[in-house]
């Protein structure tokens, strides 16, 4: 395509584990989701779109590279984005002259991750704690704090300041997706 006619701007707008039936774009009834149906009205709206995985991360990769997840390599056992950037949507989006930026407040969709790839800007948003003035939990992997010890640090910790607060933000911190949680 010449640069006469090609789109002068593309927003890939994501939103992971959102159900069509409840879009009003797709049929939903009720008025739920006006932003989106603007959207939808001047853009591209897809009719039928298969996940090739039932997970944020192996869908991710496949949308940023239009390959498999076997192809991409992200799944359970292995949760980076391994596709090189050029190959990545964002990178052949940049090499062909656009500005390419992504912001993601989904933990699994992170420079961590290397879903940062290819992107010329690339901003994770981190979700704060629900108290930030409050500690957020003791920082010690979560088997530790499940022994003995670990359970008299975790009691200690809590009763040092308002308790429920700390213990929301210990929830928040232990909540799946963190990098407080270990998962194999």
């Amino acid at each position: 395509r010449s640069m006469t006619d090609r789109p002068s701007n593309i927003l890939f707008f994501v939103i992971d584990s959102l159900r069509r039936d409840r879009l009003s774009c797709y049929g939903c009834e009720k008025e739920t989701s006006p932003f989106i149906d603007s959207i939808a009205e001047s853009g591209v709206k897809f009719e039928q779109a298969v996940a090739p995985a039932p997970w944020t991360v192996p869908v991710h990769g496949s949308l940023f590279s239009g390959e498999l997840p076997s192809t991409h390599g992200s799944h359970r056992r292995s949760k980076s984005f391994k596709i090189p950037a050029k190959e990545s949507l964002a990178g052949k989006l940049s090499e062909s002259g656009y500005r390419t930026a992504g912001f993601s407040a989904n933990p699994w969709l992170t420079p961590e991750f290397d879903f940062d790839r290819g992107f010329d800007h690339f901003s994770y948003l981190k979700p704060e704690p629900p108290f930030p003035g409050e500690e957020v939990a003791p920082d010690e992997e979560i088997e530790d704090l499940l022994s003995e010890e670990g359970i008299k640090q975790v009691l200690t910790w809590l009763t040092g300041g308002n308790a429920p607060k700390r213990f929301t933000n210990g929830i928040w911190k232990y909540r799946p997706g963190s990098k407080s949680v270990r998962t194999t």
